[in-house]
Order: C-alpha cells, then sequence, then structure tokens
C-alpha cells in the first residue's frame, strides 16, 4: 500500500487540508469562523490532529477529518500520548476567590472521546510534559522534587516515586516492559 501524505496548515483563512497528490486540492478542514486557532498537534501515529482556541481543543479524525471531541477552556499548551491514546493539555494555574489553594490544571483526556481520565496540579508551564512510556504503560509526573509515577492508565494514585534533591528534569527511555528507565538531572 503506498503512503498517502496529507499537509494540514494554519493560515489567515483558518485550517487546511492538503491532499499531496494530483489533482491538488486544499480542504478547509475549520475556516476563519473559527476564532484565534493557536496551536495544532498531530498525534505520534498520525490518527488525530488537535487545535486549540482561548476557548476550547478540538480533536480531529485524520481518517475522515470529522470532529472527535471538543474540550472546553483556556488551554495553553497540549501534546498527544506516544499510542494516540490520550491528549494531555496545560492551563495556567489560577488562584481565586472559590479556590485559593487552586485547583488541578494540567488534565489528561481520551483521544477517541475527550473524557477527562486525570487531573493533576503542575504550576510551571516549563518542565509540564508529563512523561509516557512508549506502550503507555507508565506515565510519569514531576511534582517538586519527586517523579510519580502512575501505571496502566489509572491517574488517581501513583504507584511508585522516586525523590532526588534539586531535580531539575527527568526523561523516561523509549523501552517497553518489562525493563523502564529513568534518567534524572539534579543540580549540585
Amino acid at each position: 500500500m503506498a503512503s498517502h501524505l496529507n499537509i494540514v496548515g494554519l493560515s489567515n483563512k483558518g485550517l487546511f487540508q492538503l491532499n499531496f497528490e494530483e489533482p491538488y486540492e486544499e480542504k478547509q478542514l475549520r475556516d476563519g469562523a473559527t476564532q484565534n486557532i493557536r496551536s495544532v498537534v498531530v498525534s505520534p501515529k498520525g490518527n488525530y490532529l488537535a487545535y486549540r482556541t482561548d476557548k476550547k481543543v478540538e480533536i480531529i479524525k485524520c481518517i475522515d477529518w470529522t470532529l472527535a471531541a471538543a474540550i472546553d477552556g483556556n488551554v495553553r499548551d497540549m501534546f498527544f500520548s506516544p499510542m494516540d491514546t490520550y491528549l494531555t493539555v496545560w492551563e495556567m494555574f489560577l488562584i481565586t476567590k472559590d479556590h485559593p489553594q487552586g485547583q488541578p490544571n494540567l488534565h489528561v483526556y481520551s483521544s477517541s472521546s475527550g473524557e477527562l481520565v486525570g487531573s493533576f496540579v503542575q504550576k510551571n508551564q516549563s518542565g509540564w510534559h508529563p512523561k509516557w512510556s512508549s506502550d503507555e504503560k507508565l506515565f510519569t509526573i514531576q511534582s517538586n522534587s519527586k517523579i510519580l509515577i502512575y501505571e496502566d492508565a489509572k491517574f488517581d494514585r501513583y504507584t511508585h516515586n522516586v525523590q532526588a534533591q534539586n531535580l531539575q528534569a527527568f526523561s523516561v527511555s523509549p523501552s517497553v516492559a518489562p525493563n523502564y528507565y529513568l534518567s534524572v538531572f539534579t543540580l549540585g
């Protein structure tokens, strides 16, 4: 089976898809009526495309360019998990009169349905990205000087944690079960 190349672009006219074979055809995915598209991401396996505006995120199925899910919120950044199963989004951390301690601002959604499956507090935008193992068995997140490890898409409780003084960053190896490796960067 030959590869089928599509180019997706964002212009002042909206979000468009270009069929990269003759006859070259441009198709509007979202027109100018979809205001303020801020960014577009494509899932690693190419099953989904997500774009964000100031008010929502929409996940599009690349097979037929139909809407898979819409997520309300003022999302600032987003990315897909390695196997396209989840879309993770980050919103600014806010302290309000109703929520003086703040509330979760990092959310994990099912790519296919938009169902919220996990929420976390991640105050800073730099370093907010959780890390996944390539098989999505492990989901890891940095919380102060700890790395919290969640298994099997159970986001309600972490199963392991690694503590490192002056933890600045970490990564998860792309290996699959049963061998997973973490590397950490600490100051000092």
